[in-house]
């Protein structure tokens, strides 16, 4: 568990890959993928980007929907 800050603890925490699509906004890859209260959650550590998809709480419907997208 990692806690961002002193009231909020998130249950997983790991990078998207290589292949996987970039932040959106910024361009970078350090975009980690966190489990908040059963939610996927990708968020950009150079930015603070938060995005979670709504229907895809699974990691890999989420990651799928990440990828998904236009840039």
């Amino acid at each position: 568990m990692v806690r961002r800050n002193e009231n909020e603890v998130v249950d997983a925490v790991r990078y998207i890959g290589t292949e996987d699509k970039p932040c959106p906004f910024c361009g970078s890859k350090q975009v980690s993928i966190e489990e908040w209260m059963g939610i996927t959650n990708f968020v950009c550590d150079e930015c603070g980007l938060i995005v979670s998809f709504i229907g895809k709480e699974s990691e890999e419907a989420a990651i799928e929907s990440w990828n998904r997208r236009e840039l």
